[in-house]
C-alpha cells in the first residue's frame, strides 16, 4: 500500500495524468492534505489503538505512556499541530529580536520547540521496550520501525534548510521542483514504512501474549 501511494503520486500528481488540481493535490505526497496524509494519521491512530489494548491487558504505566503518546502523533498528523506552534513560536522569537535562537537554527522552528520531546520519548521507548517485547524478532522490527521514523525526520531537517535543495539540484543537473517533491514524497514514504513496521510489531506483541478475548456487553 505504501509503495501503491507512491506511484499514485508519480503518475497523478507529478505527471499530472489527470489535468485537474483538486485530483492531483489528492494524490501529492508532498501535501499534509493528501490522501497518504490521511492514511499516516490513521496508521499511527491504529498503533495507538494496539496499545491501548497492551496497556488495558498489562496495566503497565509505560504502555500508557507510549499509547498517549501515538494517540497525540495520530492527532497531530492530522492536525498539523506541530506546524502551527512552529510557526507561532517563529513568530514570537522572532519580532524584535536579532539574536533570537532562530538565527542560529537552519531549519524548521517546530524542530526546536518539539526535538528534545521527540527524542525523550524514542530514548524512553527504547529503554522501556526493549526489556518488555521479548524476542529479538520483534526487538528488530521496533528499532526499524523507530529507525525509519529518525530516517524521514533527517530528511524533514534537511527539507528546511534554506537554498540546500536548490544547491544539490544544481549539482546534481535535475530540477530542483523534482528534488523538493520526491525529497517529501520519500519522507512521507518511510514515515508510513516506519508505522507499518511498528503496528506489526506491536500487534504481533499482543496477540503472542494473548491467549483469547473476551467482549462482554453489558
Amino acid at each position: 500500500l505504501n509503495l501503491t501511494l507512491v506511484l499514485l503520486d508519480v503518475v497523478f500528481s507529478y505527471n499530472e495524468l489527470i489535468p485537474v488540481g483538486a485530483i492531483q493535490r489528492l494524490f501529492n505526497m508532498a501535501r499534509e492534505d493528501s490522501l497518504a496524509g490521511w492514511f499516516s494519521g490513521i496508521h499511527l491512530l491504529l498503533i495507538a489503538m494496539i496499545l491501548w489494548l497492551v496497556y488495558i491487558k498489562e496495566r503497565k504505566r509505560g504502555w500508557a505512556v507510549i499509547a498517549g503518546f501515538f494517540s497525540y502523533l495520530g492527532m497531530d498528523d492530522g492536525a498539523g499541530v506541530h506546524e502551527r506552534i512552529g510557526t507561532t513560536v517563529e513568530k514570537l522569537l522572532s519580532s524584535g529580536a536579532e539574536d533570537s535562537i532562530l538565527s542560529y537554527f537552519p531549519s524548521y522552528t517546530w524542530q526546536i520547540v518539539y526535538g528534545p520531546f521527540l527524542l525523550g520519548m524514542a530514548l524512553f521507548m527504547v529503554w522501556y521496550l526493549l526489556s518488555r517485547l521479548g524476542s529479538n524478532h520483534l526487538k528488530i522490527l521496533f528499532l526499524a520501525g523507530l529507525g525509519c521514523y529518525g530516517f524521514a525526520e533527517g530528511i524533514d531537517f534537511l527539507e528546511g534548510v534554506d537554498g540546500l535543495y536548490k544547491l544539490a539540484a544544481e549539482r546534481l543537473s535535475i530540477s530542483a521542483s523534482f528534488l523538493s517533491h520526491f525529497a517529501r514524497v520519500f519522507e512521507e514514504f518511510m514515515e508510513n514504512v516506519g508505522s507499518t513496521i511498528l503496528f506489526v510489531c506491536f500487534l504481533r506483541y499482543f496477540t503472542n501474549t494473548t491467549k483469547n478475548i473476551e467482549l462482554v456487553l453489558k
